[in-house]
C-alpha cells in the first residue's frame, strides 16, 4: 500500500516531543532531536510543536514509534510511516472484514450503505457496501489524499528511493512519490506488488495448478497475484491439476461380466463396477431380471439342449451330438439305440429310452414269452412234448416258440406204449426265491436244485423264469450286465454312471467330470475355477483375470488413470501411458523432486540431482527404507574389504538413515562390480563406529547384512568397491528393510 495514511483533518503525526519554550520554536523548521522518525525532506508535512497548537490537538506521546509494521506486531497495530508510530489502522483491509472499517485510524463497525446519504461526514463505498471516509482525493480535506478509503497525508516527493529509505519506501519515479513498492521484489516474501504501488499477500501459491470441478481448472499466476480459470476442452475432465482426456464417456455402462456393469465415472477417467441384483443379469450395460440361471441347461427333448446364456437373459438351443441325446440338460452318448427292444430274460423285455440313456424292462403277459425282441404269444405250451410216431416225439422249447427237433422216444415206466412227455431235459425252474433245479436228460424229473450266487456288492440271490439273478446292494449296479463280477458300478461315484448305469457326466471346458452322491460336477484344470458354481459350463473362470485373482470373487480394486492386473494369484497395478505408479497411485509426472528419500516426481527415480553420496553430503534414504540405484560415478582407491576407513577420494556411496522403529533391520547390495564392500556406521559416518559389515569376492557379488536398529538413531549405510586401475562407473543396486 502508498504510506500508512496520515491524519485527516486535524490528525497530526505522533511524535516524540522533549519539553520546550513554543515561542523560540521555529514553526517552518521542526527541531530534528523532537522526532523518533525525522522527516528527510520538506515533503513530509510540518510537524512543530506550534503546529499541533494551532490545531488544538495533543501529540499522543504514548504511541509507540516505528518505520516499518514489525514495530507494531506486538500491540496489534500497523505503522502510519509518514507520521512515524503505530496505529489501529490505515485502511479497511487492516480491521480484517467481517463488518468493520478503519475511520481516524481506528476500527469502527461498519456502517451499511446504498447511498453516500447513509453516511453523515463519510461517503458510501459501494462496491464495499458500507460507509468510508473517501473514495477519491476530492473527498478529503486540508491537503490529505484518498488510499484504501482513507484520508492520508500525501506521498513524501521523490527523485530517487534515497529520499524514501528513511521511512522504509522506495521512489515511484514516474509519480515521483514514495511508494510502498514498484515491483514484487520490493514486497515481502509472500507479498506482491499492486498497480496501486501497494504490497498485498499473494492470494495462491505462483504457478500453482488446481481444478475447480470436474471441468474447470485453474493456474496461479506466476506473481500470485489472481488464478486465472479455463475450461476443460470437450471430452477432457480435470483431475490431480490437470485436464485429462475421458477414457469413457461419464454415465455410460457396458457389462463387466454376466452379472456386473461397469459404469464411467462423472469425470470421465475411470470405471466402477456394480454388482446387479442376486436375480438379474447384465445386458448392453443394463441389469435386466434373469429369465433363468446363468449357464443352467435344460433338455428340450431326447436330442436337444437348451442353455441359459451367461447373463441369465435368454436361452440357446444346441442339439446334441450325433449318436448322444440329453438328459438332465446334458448331452450323453447313448447306451442303447432309441425304441429298440431286447429281450432280458424269456420272460422279460427291455426297451430303449428316448434320449437312449437307460432300457425300461417289462414283464411279458401270461402265455406270452420274449422272443426276437418282443414278448409274443406261445406256439406251444413250453415243456409240453407229443408223439409223431412210435419212435419219436416232439418237445414244446422253453420259450414257447415251438417244438424242438424230433427225437428219439424214450419208455414210459407206466407203459409200453408212447406216453407224452411233461418235462424238457435240460430246462430248469426256479425252488423259491434263490435256487434253481434243472430237468434231467431223460425228461422224466428234475436233479437237484442249486442255490444262485450272490456276487460282489449284492445283497440277496434272485429266481425268476428259471433263471438266477440278484439284487444289487444301496447304490451299486450291474451295469455291463455281466453276472459274473456282480454289481460292479458305484453310481454314487461313477463319472460314467451317475446315479443309475449308463448317465455319463459330461466333459466340460477346463474340467474333468466327477461324480458324488450321484451327482455330477467337475474338477478344475491348473488355474481355473467353477466360481459360479454349475457343473455346465465347467470351470468358467481363468484365476489369472482381475475379477477372480487366484480365488473365487477376490476382485483386484480399480485404480484411476490404471487398470488392475493379475500375475500369479497376486493382484497388481498398470498405469496408464503417462503414468507412473507412485506410492499406491497412478500419477503424472508433475511434481518436483525434492531430497527426502522418496520419488515426489515418480520417474521411478529416487532424490535424482540431491546429494553427492558422501559423509558430507550423504543421499537421504527414507524412515521406511526403500531401493536405490544408480552409478559409482568415478575412481577409487579404498581397498574394499570391512574395516576400511573412509576415503574420500573413493567411490564409496554413502546413504543417511534414521529409522522410525526398534527392531532388525536388513540391507542388500548387488552390483556389477567386485570386489564389494557393504557397511554400517552408527551416530557418525567417521571410521570406528562400524556396527555391521559384509565383504566378498568374485564377479556379481551379493552382500547382506543383518543388524538391531534403535528408532531416532541415525545410521550410515556406505557402498565401497576396489578401485582396478581405471576410471569406470559400475553400478549398484541397494535394498534397506526397516523393521
Amino acid at each position: 500500500m502508498y504510506p500508512g495514511p496520515g491524519a485527516r483533518g486535524n490528525d497530526v503525526p505522533s511524535v516524540d516531543v522533549e519539553p520546550v519554550d513554543a515561542t523560540t520554536l521555529d514553526a517552518s523548521e521542526p527541531d530534528a532531536s523532537a522526532f523518533d522518525a525525522p522527516e528527510p525532506d520538506g515533503a513530509a508535512p510540518d510537524v512543530s510543536v506550534s503546529d499541533a497548537a494551532l490545531n488544538d490537538v495533543p501529540v499522543d506521546v504514548s504511541a509507540i514509534s516505528c518505520r516499518d509494521d514489525s514495530a507494531c506486531r506486538a500491540s496489534g497495530g500497523v505503522c502510519d510511516r509518514v507520521r512515524g508510530h503505530c496505529v489501529e489502522c490505515v485502511g479497511p483491509d487492516d480491521c480484517g472484514g467481517s463488518g468493520r472499517s478503519c475511520s481516524g485510524n481506528r476500527c469502527v463497525a461498519a456502517v451499511a450503505c446504498t447511498t453516500s446519504r447513509m453516511c453523515p461526514g463519510q461517503v458510501c463505498n459501494s462496491a464495499r457496501g458500507y460507509c468510508v471516509d473517501c473514495n477519491v482525493d476530492a473527498d478529503c480535506g486540508d491537503g490529505t489524499v484518498c488510499r484504501s478509503n482513507a484520508c492520508v497525508q500525501p506521498p513524501r516527493a521523490c527523485r530517487s528511493s534515497r529520499e524514501c529509505s528513511d521511512l522504509m519506501l522506495v521512489c515511484d519515479t514516474v509519480r515521483a512519490q514514495c511508494v510502498e513498492c514498484v515491483a514484487d521484489v520490493d514486497c515481502a516474501t509472500g507479498q506482491y506488488c499492486t498497480p496501486d504501488a501497494t504490497c498485498r499477500p499473494q492470494v495462491c501459491t505462483p504457478n500453482a495448478v488446481e481444478c475447480l470441478d470436474e471441468r474447470r481448472v485453474r493456474t496461479c499466476d506466476a506473481r500470485g497475484s489472481a488464478w486465472v480459470e479455463r475450461a476443460c476442452a470437450a471430452r477432457e475432465s480435470c483431475a490431480t491439476g490437470r485436464c485429462a482426456a475421458w477414457t469413457c464417456t461419464p454415465a455410460t455402462a457396458t457389462c463387466a461380466d454376466g452379472s456386473s456393469r461397469r459404469v464411467c465415472n462423472a469425470d470421465g477417467l475411470g470405471t466402477t463396477d456394480q454388482r446387479c441384483g442376486a436375480d438379474e443379469g447384465c445386458r448392453d450395460g443394463v441389469c435386466r431380471a434373469r429369465s433363468c440361471a446363468p449357464g443352467a441347461t435344460t433338455c428340450v427333448d431326447g436330442r436337444v439342449r437348451r442353455i441359459c446364456s451367461a447373463d441369465g437373459l435368454g436361452t440357446t438351443d444346441s442339439p446334441c451330438p450325433d449318436r448322444s441325446g440329453c438328459v438332465g440338460g446334458a448331452c450323453a452318448p447313448w447306451v442303447c439305440t432309441p425304441g429298440a427292444v431286447e429281450c432280458l430274460t424269456m420272460t422279460t423285455a427291455r426297451e430303449c429310452s428316448a434320449d437312449g440313456q437307460s432300457y425300461a424292462a417289462r414283464t411279458c403277459a401270461v402265455g406270452q414269452s420274449c422272443r426276437a425282441g418282443a414278448c409274443r404269444a406261445w406256439a406251444c405250451t413250453p415243456g409240453t412234448s407229443t408223439c409223431r410216431d412210435s419212435s419219436t416225439m416232439s418237445v414244446c422249447a422253453a420259450d414257447g416258440g415251438g417244438s424242438s427237433p424230433s427225437r428219439a422216444r424214450r419208455a414210459h415206466p407206466a407203459s409200453a406204449a408212447c406216453a407224452r412227455l411233461d418235462l424238457l431235459p435240460g430246462s430248469r425252474r426256479c425252488v423259491g426265491a434263490g435256487a434253481v433245479e434243472t430237468c434231467r436228460a431223460d425228461g422224466l424229473g428234475y436233479g437237484a436244485s442249486t442255490a444262485c450266487a450272490v456276487p460282489a456288492n449284492a445283497t440277496a440271490a434272485t429266481c425268476a423264469g428259471g433263471l438266477c439273478g440278484f439284487t444289487c446292494a444301496g447304490e451299486y449296479a450291474d451295469c455291463d450286465g455281466t453276472a459274473a463280477n456282480g454289481c460292479e458300478t458305484d453310481t454314487r461315484n461313477s463319472a460314467a454312471s451317475c446315479g443309475r448305469c449308463g448317465a455319463a457326466c459330461p466333459g466340460a471346458p477346463n474340467a474333468s467330470p466327477t461324480c458324488a452322491a450321484g451327482v455330477c460336477g467337475v474338477s478344475c484344470a491348473a488355474g481355473f475355477a467353477n466360481c459360479d458354481g454349475l457343473a455346465s459350463n465347467g470351470c468358467e473362470s481363468a484365476l489369472s483375470s482381475a475379477s477372480n485373482c487366484g480365488r473365487c470373487g477376490n476382485a483386484c480394486p480399480s485404480i484411476a488413470n490404471g487398470s488392475a492386473s493379475c500375475a500369479s494369484g497376486t493382484c497388481g497395478l498398470r498405469c496408464n501411458s503417462g503414468y507412473n505408479l507412485c506410492r499406491g497411485t497412478c500419477a503424472a509426472n508433475v511434481a518436483t523432486e525434492t531430497c527426502n528419500g522418496m520419488d515426489d516426481d515418480c520417474d521411478g527415480v529416487t532424490d535424482e540431482g540431491c546429494g553427492v553420496g558422501s559423509c558430507a553430503s550423504p543421499f537421504i534414504a527414507p524412515p521406511d527404507g526403500g531401493r536405490f540405484t544408480g552409478n559409482m560415478n568415478g575412481r577409487g582407491t579404498q581397498s574394499a574389504t570391512c574395516g576400511s576407513s573412509y576415503n574420500s577420494g573413493g567411490v564409496e556411496r554413502i546413504w543417511s538413515w534414521i529409522p522410525l522403529r526398534s527392531g532388525t533391520a536388513n540391507i542388500r547390495l548387488t552390483g556389477d562390480f567386485w570386489p564389494a564392500t557393504l557397511y554400517v556406521r552408527q551416530g557418525v559416518c567417521a571410521t570406528g563406529s562400524q556396527i555391521a559389515c559384509n565383504s566378498q569376492t568374485g564377479t556379481w557379488p551379493t552382500e547382506t547384512v543383518t543388524f538391531a536398529v534403535t528408532a531416532g538413531t541415525t545410521y550410515f549405510v556406505l557402498v565401497d568397491c576396489h578401485y582396478n586401475g581405471t576410471t569406470y562407473n559400475p553400478r549398484y543396486d541397494l535394498t534397506i528393510t526397516a523393521p
